[in-house]
């Protein structure tokens, strides 16, 4: 049989040990004759279109079959057999895609610090389980190092003559919303320094030049979004945050609510609508990424969970690991956080994350979850490289069926309905970037969201003590919109809209239960919150509950502190965000 090379413009993807067929055919027909004319009836004939002879080939000819997807995981039979019953056809076959990945060297980076960077590759600097890095250098071996993405700052400006940021620069995509211009440099204050964002911007794109360390994606792109200074408003953020969605794959945000267990804020409305038309249409149809850290009031007793952009579907909330695998003590838990990436621990250890820093210079100190953001930013960026065709929930299914454990002695870890383990720490792990690219690799398209609002009739109830052993919490059953267009058969995220008045806004708690058992802690209490707003059409977030079915009996515990304190559930809705297929699988290999 003649061997056919045929050019194909790959759509979709499928699980990498199963073949992927294409609409493209090879067709070798018998010599007598006016062979092409031949071939082009019997194109016809079939519902194909003869693009004409393959190669230098005589009497082979390209057919493409318009009725078919691009590609698709089972071939063609019935085409194939009736292709092949024609008397001039000698043999007919469906093209199938086989990969050849380039064979260029892969020079990696050699810049005088990488061997400080332990997180990227851990050569004994960090001890413990399991892998104490995030098996980055696997993936740049591919040649995957974040070429054709860009990644937008969200902060406080980047020093972007920086001599290991200049030459990833994306001028075109930066813009300061402070100062209304394009020149979205940091303020250089002797007191207070704007170095946050230029800290953030080398963790994702430090170039691989021989300078200090080096980027997670040293080929990525980055632009400035600079948002942030006294005086932050709705609009700023909104304009900041839907900038250039075209153009930007990635928003990176290390910042948020003041962390000090007393604050209850987020996103305001138009940041809010801001976000989801991008999530839904920016990357052209894609959605926006949005990355987002959860926050460094551990030590206060705050959580992620009083966080609005952490609570926000359209982020992915990112928590910090030290180097000993364990949670530190600046991190925030909560049911929202999705993954967690490495950074500092210790306070007297010197395991910090090193980067870029003013006035060209580099630091070995920058920590906490604003370390850990970017991270993970600078890991979806090598995703997209791998598939640019990923939406937003892709990356999110990607995270969530890829992550490792970590800490996994610590009590807190669960396994729910669909086989997930997830923790309130950590999210579902710690990111593997060479298991997550792989799979980006592989991944089919999920399918359409769907969204099922419950709306329980419940009014007023007073919220009970948590001590008293006869808390009955508040059931609610619901066949997750079966019949309809918004019918969900595996959940993503689960969102608890909660209306709630009390005397002191931090001594309430509440917990969702899903129907197959799974128990998040949708709202901890916060011992310094000492409000008496209480929550008014509060999103209480959790991921816990992935690819679970909803159908079934869902129960809400509030409770309170104690009996001092007055409280009532004025309300709540349950909005089960899912789909009705389950998106498909692939087996993953180390």
């Amino acid at each position: 049989m003649t061997s056919v090379a045929v050019l194909l413009s790959l759509v979709f993807y499928e699980c990498a040990h199963s073949a992927l067929y294409t609409n493209h055919w090879a067709v070798e027909m018998h010599g007598s004759g006016d062979v092409e004319a031949a071939a082009n009836e019997l194109a016809a004939k079939h519902g194909f279109r003869n693009l004409g002879k393959v190669g230098n080939l005589d009497g082979v000819y390209w057919f493409q079959h318009d009725g078919t997807r691009t590609t698709r995981s089972i071939p063609q039979s019935t085409i194939a057999d009736s292709l092949k019953a024609e008397e001039q056809v000698i043999w007919a076959e469906q093209q199938e895609v086989r990969e050849r990945p380039h064979r260029n060297a892969v020079l990696l980076p050699s810049d005088p610090r990488l061997r400080e960077q332990w997180y990227i590759k851990n050569t004994g600097q960090a001890r413990g389980p399991p892998r104490l890095d995030h098996n980055i250098v696997p993936v740049w071996e591919t040649n995957l190092t974040g070429r054709g993405v860009v990644v937008g700052i969200v902060d406080d400006g980047i020093e972007y003559r920086h001599p290991d940021l200049a030459e990833n620069y994306a001028a075109h995509a930066s813009y300061d919303f402070i100062e209304n211009d394009r020149d979205a440099k940091p303020r250089y204050d002797t007191t207070t320094p704007q170095r946050h964002g230029t800290r953030c911007a080398g963790i994702v794109a430090a170039a691989a030049n021989n300078i200090c360390g080096v980027g997670i994606a040293y080929n990525s792109r980055i632009a400035s979004i600079r948002v942030l200074s006294k005086g932050m408003t709705d609009l700023r953020e909104a304009n900041g945050l839907s900038y250039q969605t075209d153009n930007i794959d990635i928003f990176t945000a290390s910042w948020g609510p003041v962390d000090k267990g007393e604050a209850l804020d987020g996103p305001g409305p138009l940041t809010k609508r801001a976000m989801r038309k991008a999530a839904e249409q920016g990357r052209g149809g894609k959605g926006t990424i949005y990355v987002w850290a959860t926050g460094n009031g551990g030590l206060y007793d705050d959580s992620c969970a009083c966080d609005g952009y952490v609570s926000n579907i359209y982020t992915i909330g990112v928590s910090s690991v030290t180097d000993r695998g364990a949670s530190p003590w600046y991190a925030e838990w909560c049911a929202s956080t999705l993954v967690s990436t490495y950074s500092s621990g210790n306070k007297l250890k010197n395991m910090a994350v090193l980067t870029t820093d003013l006035n060209g210079k580099c630091t070995s100190q920058h920590t906490g979850t604003s370390a850990s953001a970017p991270m993970a930013a600078a890991i979806i960026a090598l995703m997209l490289e791998a598939n640019p065709r990923l939406t937003w929930r892709d990356v999110q299914h990607i995270l969530v069926r890829t992550a490792d454990i970590t800490s996994p002695d610590d009590s807190d870890w669960i396994t729910n309905g669909a086989g997930f383990r997830v923790n309130h720490k950590f999210g579902f792990g710690i990111i593997n970037a060479l298991k997550a690219v792989g799979l980006a690799r592989t991944w089919w398209p999920s399918p359409r969201q769907a969204v099922c609002i419950v709306q329980p009739h419940i009014h007023n109830v007073v919220i009970p003590v948590r001590t008293r052993r006869d808390i009955q919490p508040i059931s609610v059953y619901t066949d997750a919109c079966k019949d309809t267009d918004q019918a969900i058969g595996a959940l993503e995220h689960v969102v608890l809209v909660v209306t709630i008045t009390t005397s002191v806004r931090g001594s309430v708690a509440v917990t969702l239960t899903s129907p197959q058992g799974t128990t998040s802690t949708m709202l901890p209490r916060r011992r310094r919150d000492r409000s008496t707003h209480g929550f008014r059409h509060w999103q209480l977030m959790t991921t816990h509950l992935w690819g679970e079915n909803p159908v079934g009996e869902w129960k809400v515990k509030v409770t309170k502190l104690n009996e001092s304190v007055q409280a009532r559930l004025v309300g709540f809705e349950l909005h089960l965000y899912g789909t009705e297929a389950k998106p498909r699988d692939c087996t993953l290999h180390d």
